[in-house]
């Protein structure tokens, strides 16, 4: 059975409550990506070891 095939079965209730958990999700993200990129500001502006700047930023790009 295909993706298309199975969700023909789903009601457009659940299909809307399942978009509105995902775009939550998206901003929660998004908004943790934010505090990782202020972590990374500060890090600069404190000479942080370019490994600590490098992961840092690695985990601010994983959350947005």
């Amino acid at each position: 059975m295909s993706a298309s095939e199975e969700l023909a079965g789903v009601s457009q209730d659940v299909r809307q409550l399942v978009g509105h958990i995902w775009a939550d999700r998206a901003r929660t993200e998004l908004g943790a990506g934010s505090g990782f990129a202020q972590v990374v500001v500060g890090l600069y502006s404190i000479g942080a070891l370019p490994a600590v700047l490098s992961l840092a930023t690695e985990a601010a790009h994983q959350e947005v």
